[in-house]
């Protein structure tokens, strides 16, 4: 199904010659794009002639010319980077910079010079391996954790009312390792930022849990062991050719 899809966007641009012009982008993808997708932004893009097309949950690529889409990864081969993941960083890093550290839930020391940011989902298998494996060994090496709820069953369920319980705990750290756990954790409600998280994760590209993000910038989606993310945060620039 996702084939066809992304065939009917690329012989809807066929059809027209655009001629540079995002206004006519829009006007073209709009009547078929996938009714789950919104077209976000079209910018220029470092690539000479070609637009990138934020649809929300897709980054795609598109010729000035019209005629052909690229779905997937573009490189600078000069600065050796990714240019997707380029982007991504600065969506991401965009949406993060309107939530103060008060309104997270903190692990490790607090005033650490280097941090991640962790969309998490109590629920989520791959979350609690997270916690419980590699976070751990981050502190341990003096990084600070900055959690966000991200209940990937949305709003309004149990997921969502597990990570407001925890969010409004007393000890918010241990509650949410309870609560990863397996643990019944009390029930609480307070003012809490967890629909605001889940909205970030949105507009920055979140996809699943868990997903993490570098001070860096660099987005790095699902799990990986403590050793990775070490390595990445030695490095300054984004996601290279061999990453």
């Amino acid at each position: 199904m996702k084939f066809f899809k992304i065939l009917a966007l690329s012989v809807a641009l066929t059809a027209l010659n655009v001629n540079a012009d995002p206004d006519k982008i829009t006007q073209k993808l709009a009547g078929v794009i996938p009714d789950n997708m919104k077209i976000q932004s079209i910018a220029e893009s470092e690539m000479q002639g070609v637009y990138l097309v934020d649809l929300g949950s897709q980054t795609i690529f598109a010729y000035e010319n019209g005629e052909h889409l690229l779905v997937g990864e573009a490189f600078d081969t000069i600065r050796q980077v990714s240019l997707l993941s380029e982007y991504k960083a600065e969506k991401m890093s965009k949406s993060l910079s309107v939530l103060e550290e008060s309104k997270m839930i903190i692990m490790g020391p607090k005033d650490g010079e280097r941090y991640i940011t962790v969309f998490t989902d109590i629920d989520c298998g791959y979350c609690r391996k997270l916690h419980f494996e590699t976070i751990p060994k981050l502190v341990d090496a003096g990084i600070k954790i900055r959690y966000l709820m991200w209940p990937r069953a949305g709003l309004n369920t149990e997921s969502y009312d597990k990570a407001v319980s925890a969010y409004c705990a007393e000890d918010q750290v241990k509650a949410l390792t309870d609560a990863k756990a397996g643990k019944e954790i009390e029930k609480i409600e307070c003012d809490n930022p967890v629909a605001q998280h889940f909205q970030i994760g949105i507009e920055g590209g979140v996809r699943g849990t868990p997903n993490i993000v570098l001070d860096n910038g660099i987005v790095i989606p699902g799990y990986v062991p403590a050793e990775r993310i070490l390595g990445q945060l030695q490095t300054a620039g984004q996601v290279s050719l061999t990453d």
